[in-house]
């Protein structure tokens, strides 16, 4: 089960990974590329991985869901590299309101505190 729970979490953040690419980067190509293929990738994993658990797929099919793995990790690791360098090179059009901007929080205020306390 343990499994299944990391590859939900997994799931989770690369679905809102490539919400944001669609979202924020549609003009640049390559980001949404990545991120749509790396996406169908980690949806074919999924369904490989549940037709093995509930049917008990032959050996070959279990490499398939190893091989997808493999391309989901690939693709997340292309999707971050561009989408970092469309980052640097092309900062967002739209200026990020003041109140969306992170503020300290309880853990920013109780690492300070220490810092200060330091000798």
């Amino acid at each position: 089960m343990g499994h299944r729970y990391a590859s939900g979490v997994v799931g989770i953040m690369l679905a809102v990974s490539v919400a944001q690419a669609w979202r924020l980067r549609r003009e640049n190509a390559p980001v949404v590329v990545a991120a749509t293929v790396t996406g169908l990738s980690f949806g074919g994993q999924v369904v490989v991985g549940a037709q093995d658990v509930l049917y008990g797929l032959p050996a070959f099919l279990n490499g398939l869901h190893v091989a997808l793995a493999a391309a989901v990790w690939a693709g997340m690791v292309v999707f971050a590299v561009l989408a970092m360098q469309y980052v640097r090179l092309s900062p967002l059009k739209f200026a990020v309101p003041a109140s969306a901007r992170a503020q300290p929080g309880w853990m920013a205020a109780f690492a300070a505190h220490f810092i200060k306390l330091r000798p």
